[in-house]
C-alpha cells in the first residue's frame, strides 16, 4: 500500500494543473496551494477527495 505522502501527492497530480502544468510537490508536501495559484474551488474538490480518499471530514473552515 502506498504511503499516506504518496497517495496526497497521486492526489494532488492527478486532480489539479495550474496553467496546464502539474505542481511540483516537494518530498515534505510543504506546499501552499493558494500560493501556488490554485483556485479555491479546487482547493475545496481536492478536500473533498482527501476526504473520500481517507475517510475524514473537512468543516468548510478547514477549506
Amino acid at each position: 500500500m502506498a504511503s499516506t505522502a504518496e497517495r496526497l501527492t497521486n492526489l494532488v497530480n492527478e486532480n489539479i494543473e495550474v496553467d496546464g502544468q502539474k505542481l511540483d510537490i516537494p518530498d515534505d508536501l510543504n506546499i501552499s496551494l493558494m500560493n501556488s495559484g490554485v483556485s479555491s474551488l479546487e482547493a475545496v474538490a481536492l478536500a473533498k477527495l482527501i476526504s473520500q480518499e481517507f475517510g475524514v471530514e473537512f468543516a468548510v473552515e478547514d477549506c
